[in-house]
């Protein structure tokens, strides 16, 4: 397994709360609970050393990175979908 990248399910979670703009509706679509997505993101942020959400009580936005990691993301899932097909 290549240790140079971040857990699978990690950058899932991360892409899904990205698109969602919410760690419980990323949960409810994944079928986890939101602290499963918390520890998910957290774990990304230790890996990169830096924050990816901004976060204010309930509510969530991207950071700068947060943002240049969830569109790279999302072309690379998007790519794994119709390798999958």
């Amino acid at each position: 397994m290549n240790q140079n990248l971040p857990p699978l399910y990690a950058l899932r979670a991360f892409t899904v709360a990205a698109q969602m703009a919410s760690f419980s509706q990323a949960a409810l679509f994944l079928n986890v609970t939101p602290g499963a997505v918390s520890r998910h993101i957290r774990t990304l942020e230790e890996w990169f050393g830096c924050r990816l959400f901004q976060r204010h009580g309930p509510k969530i936005w991207l950071t700068e990175a947060g943002s240049q990691l969830a569109v790279r993301l999302q072309d690379g899932f998007l790519q794994l979908e119709t390798a999958c097909q």
